[in-house]
């Protein structure tokens, strides 16, 4: 008898057990609307039976899916648990990326604020049973912490490394960046190159940035100089830069640091001739036409691989808080900008 005549099919569960076929697809998807004693037969008999799944029939099914015209599937949250989010370039970028991806997919993303007056991490997930949503993103949290959730109910996805809870995650690949940045000022022959970024930046991505700076200078054979904090007073800086004879800086270039556009104004002010005199290079630029130099790290990609990773879980069934959590890191592209020599 051959191997294909041979093959355990879902109908032959669904015989086994008393159920019809769809049911039997739901439950080996671990769908939320199949009662989990319903569940655990039909997972014990697909065992017993020696199911496994058609390789070439998943193929099938998923090339329909994407030849056929897309269909309205439901809602996948997009969870916050603070306000400022909306104030932040790159998570504006996720949002708009995974919403647009969200779409390709047949489903609508929508915003759920555990911040809102009056709302429990309890209260929220029977928001979420009670309109079928089964999938989640979970917005960067501002500090470094767990969010205490009932996630075994759903399938999540995270942004960066600040949400303690292990869920899978999507990132920049910060590390590549820096690394990238740092090459690219010993190529334009600086040797002096400071790290000038705020700690809570470098913090918010497990320490990349700075390791990736240390360990790309260490091979090079050049010596890291004193690590300095972009907030501190101007006059500081300038002092800082003198006094270790530094030509190029890694810094950031959001708000109102050195490498933003009033802190390149005010860098002159000071007195240093950019890029002649000093070099910089940022890792995780917001804009493909930043005039700084660096990493455009296009935020609405992550977004839409976040999305796609979500929606995989979704099909495979995957709930809760994995035994294996899986890191996924996005590259960005460089930008020229004005702040390297040519």
């Amino acid at each position: 008898m051959s191997e294909l005549s041979k093959r355990v099919t879902q109908k032959d569960i669904a015989r086994v057990v008393g159920v019809d076929n769809s049911t039997v697809s739901l439950a080996l998807r671990n769908h939320p609307g199949i009662p989990e004693a319903t569940r655990e037969r039909i997972l014990k008999a697909a065992a017993e039976l020696g199911y496994r799944p058609d390789p070439m029939l998943g193929a099938l099914a998923s090339y329909r899916v994407r030849t056929r015209p897309t269909q309205f599937h439901g809602t996948l949250a997009w969870l916050t648990n603070w306000d400022g989010w909306r104030e932040i370039p790159h998570y504006l970028d996720y949002f708009g990326g995974a919403g647009e991806q969200a779409q390709r997919h047949g489903f609508r993303l929508e915003e759920f604020r555990l911040a809102a007056k009056g709302m429990s991490s309890e209260r929220m997930a029977g928001i979420l049973k009670a309109r079928g949503i089964s999938g989640i993103l979970v917005c960067p949290i501002w500090t470094n912490s767990a969010v205490r959730f009932p996630w075994h109910d759903f399938a999540s996805v995270a942004f960066g490394y600040t949400l303690a809870t292990p869920l899978h995650m999507v990132t920049s690949a910060h590390a590549h960046a820096c690394a990238t940045v740092t090459k690219r000022l010993i190529e334009c022959g600086r040797r002096r190159i400071g790290f000038c970024l705020l700690p809570t930046h470098n913090r918010r991505v497990d320490n990349n940035y700075l390791s990736a700076w240390l360990g790309t200078l260490c091979q090079a054979g050049l010596e890291a100089p004193p690590v300095f904090d972009e907030k501190r007073p101007l006059a500081e800086i300038r002092e800082w830069i003198a006094r270790n004879r530094i030509d190029a800086v890694i810094s950031g270039a959001h708000g109102d640091g050195i490498g933003s556009t009033p802190g390149l104004v005010r860098m002159k002010k000071i007195g240093l001739a950019i890029p002649d005199e000093l070099a910089m290079g940022c890792p995780s630029l917001d804009r493909a036409d930043s005039p700084v130099s660096g990493i455009y790290e296009n935020s609405q990609q992550i977004g839409r691989v976040a999305t796609d990773f979500l929606v995989g879980m979704l099909h495979r069934g995957e709930r809760g808080i994995p035994a294996s959590r899986q890191r996924i890191l996005v590259e960005g592209s460089w930008c020229r900008g004005t702040t390297m020599p040519a």
